[in-house]
């Protein structure tokens, strides 16, 4: 199962039908090395049938229930977690965003180059034109002077 940092996750253990009246002793099998959780930090529901606990790392977690009567066990549930930090997670979209954005910029920007050339090139074939335009003139005045 997967869940956040800070996020508050439930698990509820398999009840057993056929044994009324049993006990629930959940303990964290497993945890990544700079989580601070500890027993004192699980909560409990429905006879300790059901364990709340808040993630406060990255990581994965590993809890496992054992089902006693009468001290003897009659069975044990694992819960295997995978827990993300929702600060990295929009970190990250965040920085999706930026790239998409300089994306966006960097495409205007060369559009507006390819736009600025086609302009310049536009002015460069008027000037040609504006200077053909001026021989001929001059050329006209010149045979008109003869």
């Amino acid at each position: 199962m997967e869940g956040n940092v800070g996020q508050i996750i439930s698990i509820s253990a398999e009840e057993n039908l056929e044994e009324p009246d049993v006990d629930y002793n959940w303990i964290i099998v497993n945890q990544p090395d700079g989580s601070l959780l500890s027993p004192k930090d699980l909560k409990y529901k429905n006879n300790g049938q059901e364990m709340i606990f808040i993630p406060d790392y990255p990581g994965d977690y590993n809890f496992e229930v054992s089902i006693t009567k009468f001290g003897d066990e009659l069975s044990s549930q694992s819960f295997f977690f995978s827990i993300a930090d929702l600060d990295e997670t929009e970190d990250e979209e965040e920085k999706d965003e930026t790239s998409k954005e300089k994306e966006w910029l960097s495409e205007n920007l060369d559009e507006e180059d390819e736009e600025d050339e086609e302009d310049e090139e536009d002015e460069e074939d008027e000037e040609d034109e504006e200077d053909e335009e001026d021989e001929e003139d001059e050329e006209d005045e010149e045979e008109t002077d003869q």
